[in-house]
């Protein structure tokens, strides 16, 4: 007997919408997760500054902000130049948590950024952060 046939509903993580599955001659329910994990919707503004005043320095930020710009991770503001709004799926079990696990997930996108340009020893980008049902902003540098 197969794991499946044990069971009569069944979750799985699945990226798009099924309703139903049948295997084995059961109904097994597929839900989409995606739509109920905790999500919380966002604010963010950053800035790109040269981690010196050589003209190095100032090239790297200057292709860190061009490539930025170019994010498909997150909606980019069509009126406001550096701002970009998004979802962030958390799934910490109190705010705090929440505040550090959305920090850490805009981080890396931004580190993917400047680490793929090379330029981790040449620029900050100082970020302000507004999340959904968690308090006031977050305020970090990469």
């Amino acid at each position: 007997m197969t794991w499946a046939e044990k069971v009569d509903y069944v979750t799985v993580f699945l990226s798009y919408d099924l309703d139903f599955v049948v295997k084995s001659q059961k109904i097994i329910k597929v839900v989409n997760l995606e739509s109920t994990m905790p999500k919380h919707h966002f604010l963010l503004t950053y800035s790109v500054s040269p981690n010196g005043s050589g003209d190095k320095e100032s090239r790297a930020a200057d292709k860190v902000r061009r490539k930025i710009t170019k994010l498909e991770e997150w909606r980019k503001l069509d009126n406001v130049e550096t701002a970009f709004e998004g979802q962030l799926y958390l799934v910490s079990n109190d705010v705090e948590d929440k505040r550090s696990e959305a920090e850490e997930d805009v981080t890396k996108v931004f580190r993917a950024v400047v680490d793929e340009l090379d330029a981790y020893s040449d620029v900050w980008v100082n970020v302000a952060l507004s999340v959904d049902k968690l308090g006031a902003c977050i305020e970090f540098r990469v």
